[in-house]
């Protein structure tokens, strides 16, 4: 399971509106209800694993194949390709969004030892690289036209915009296997919007411009085995 902030660099012009500029990647509140995404993954062998996910806007499935994280090894890297949908999300402003990806994702080794049962705990980089394009959600908080308060006590308007993107991702973090079965990932994931539309969506004349935009993410994870192949006839389990 994970939890995240999104921040970004959003202006929205409208005919007879003030300007609006802030972070326009996410929905309600920038603080969103943790945890952000359920993900169950399966590693039916140990160079591939497939996995998916559900959250509070949209939910996905990849797969992932490469050099896995074996004692001892370096670098351990992954190609992993996947999608998006809002349609799985509860939420319906969000169910038009979709979006296809791939990436590169390579995990240095920074520390490995075992302790006196031979139980051991890693900790890798982490690092990554890669495009996404689709149908992407934004909101901006917008003053009310003609500075109308209608009683709610705040003189703002929630704008969502869909917006088509294609996007450079990149991530870089800090992923650590302790000794207990469990894993916690911290990561910074900036973007760069290689191409995405200049309209809003909204009334005529109105636009909504984005180049960048990143998230902070923490992760939490929990490791059970499916299958443990039995010991030769001849050795003690």
């Amino acid at each position: 399971m994970d939890w995240s902030v999104a921040a970004g660099n959003a202006k929205y012009r409208e005919p007879g509106r003030a300007p609006a500029d802030g972070s326009g990647d996410y929905y309600g509140l920038n603080f969103p209800i943790a945890p952000r995404r359920l993900e169950a993954r399966l590693a039916p062998v140990r160079w591939a694993d497939i996995g998916g996910d559900i959250g509070w806007i949209d939910g996905g499935v990849d797969v992932r194949f490469g050099l896995p994280s074996t004692p001892g090894r370096f670098w351990a890297a992954n190609l992993a390709v996947g999608m998006r949908s809002g349609t799985p999300g509860p939420i319906h402003a969000t169910k038009r969004t979709y979006s296809y990806w791939g990436r590169l994702e390579v995990y240095p080794l920074l520390h490995e030892s075992r302790d006196a049962r031979g139980l051991l705990e890693t900790r890798r980089g982490v690092i990554a690289l890669g495009l996404d394009g689709g149908v992407f959600f934004h909101q901006l908080a917008l003053e009310r036209a003609g500075g109308h308060d209608p009683g709610d006590g705040f003189n703002f308007d929630s704008l969502p915009i869909l917006r088509h993107e294609l996007r450079l991702e990149t991530a870089i973090g800090f992923w650590m296997r302790p000794r207990t079965g469990m894993a916690a990932l911290v990561g910074l994931e900036p973007y760069w919007v290689l191409r995405g539309d200049d309209g809003s969506g909204g009334p005529a004349g109105s636009t909504y411009r984005q180049s960048w935009g990143f998230v902070v993410v923490l992760s939490g994870s929990f490791f059970l085995r499916a299958y443990q192949p039995s010991a030769p006839a001849n050795t003690t389990p």
